[in-house]
């Protein structure tokens, strides 16, 4: 436990951009936002076990998740305060520390009604078997609809190869239409979030 704190405390003071020396940033940073019952979805990436959210972007918990939470895909339920960004991922994906103070296992998945989304398989649209997400963005009287039955911002057309990383990069394109009306993701974030990482180990991919 002490050993991940430890290294959480070096990873925020690495990953922090250049600011004046008297300032904190990561968990140290100062208070910006109180948050309750935001939905997300546990992600293992490059730092950890974080929160994946359509509102918040990454979120990266001040201290160690409890056992039960560390499962990739777990839909939770999270609570808590943000403290200042400490980095980026290009283009606009922001990673946030948070105090959690409430944290609940979910049954459900994703099921907003302003913006939906949905898992699908990559087979029904031509291509070989795996998993794709479709989006709509209902906030407007001609919303945005967005089918991917494959990775997007890299070459190719390979599938996702597990619904957990089909949904994971949904809810980011969510979170950037929500965030900057830009439901881009960048081949870095994908890379961050491990998308598809199991497949191309196996071989599958």
């Amino acid at each position: 436990m002490r050993r991940t704190l430890f290294a959480l405390l070096i990873l925020f003071s690495l990953g922090c951009e250049k600011q004046e020396q008297t300032e904190d940033c990561g968990c140290d940073s100062e208070k910006t936002e109180v948050v309750k019952n935001l939905f997300g979805i546990v992600v293992e990436t490059d730092d950890g076990f974080e929160i994946l959210t359509d509102e918040k972007g990454l979120l990266l918990p001040c201290s160690e998740l409890a056992p039960e939470f560390k499962k990739e895909g777990q839909p939770v339920i999270v609570s808590g305060t943000l403290k200042a960004p400490y980095k980026k991922i290009p283009d606009k994906f922001e990673i946030t520390p948070i105090e959690i103070n409430a944290l609940q296992l979910r049954a459900f998945v994703y099921n907003k009604t302003d913006i939906t989304l949905e898992i699908i398989k990559s087979e029904d649209h031509g291509l070989k078997p795996g998993f794709g997400y479709f989006i709509e963005d209902l906030r407007t009287p001609h919303g945005t609809r967005i089918l991917q039955p494959h990775l997007p911002a890299v070459p190719g057309l390979d599938p996702f190869c597990a619904p957990e990383d089909a949904m994971k990069t949904g809810l980011s394109v969510i979170y950037g239409l929500r965030a900057h009306e830009d439901g881009y993701v960048s081949p870095e974030l994908l890379e961050y979030l491990n998308v598809n990482k199991k497949c191309s180990q196996s071989g599958l991919y």
